[in-house]
């Protein structure tokens, strides 16, 4: 009968985050300028596996779940490996609109940077020169790409073409 070896993986709840999750974190972020906050950190090591680093799958955008990849070693030297998830709070300076907006009124002026909790969407980083509302937008809305257009005529408007030839 073949021996094999049985690998118990024991999860651990953790308060504080371990700064290697920390960092692993911090150097995910996709916008440089935001902050992270690790909530809360659970993660699944072989028994007797002391973590020694982390690394996030994926760049972090938002506030949510991100799922790590541990590494660590065991009493006796050995590389060992394990996974992790951490629940985020992501903070950064988003464009926020102040006041109503019509659709097709300049956003210049009616918008402000606010550092706000990043939930979802991909928000501006940088607010396009002579940038137009494409639709209606509420006070408080935080500006994503879909929300601006280029300035140009309003439908309906009548255009004088000039052809030449040549």
């Amino acid at each position: 009968m073949p021996f094999v070896w049985l690998l118990i993986a024991t999860t651990a709840v953790f308060e504080a985050p371990p700064a290697e999750v920390q960092d692993a974190v911090q150097a995910a972020l996709a916008d440089p300028g935001a902050e992270v906050e690790v909530t809360s950190f659970r993660a699944s090591l072989p028994q007797g596996c002391a973590l020694a680093g982390a690394e996030v799958r994926r760049p972090i955008t938002k506030s949510g779940t991100a799922l790590l990849r541990l590494n660590g070693r065991t009493r006796r030297g050995q590389p060992c490996a394990g996974s992790g998830v951490a629940q985020l709070v992501v903070r950064a300076a988003v464009w926020v609109v102040g006041a109503p907006i019509a659709a097709g009124m300049p956003l210049e002026g009616s918008v402000a940077r606010e550092r706000r909790e990043v939930r979802g969407g991909a928000p501006l980083s940088s607010l396009p020169q002579g940038a137009v509302a494409k639709a209606s937008l509420e006070a408080g809305v935080v500006l994503e790409a879909h929300h601006v257009a280029r300035p140009g005529a309003a439908p309906g408007t009548s255009l004088r073409v000039a052809l030449r030839k040549g």
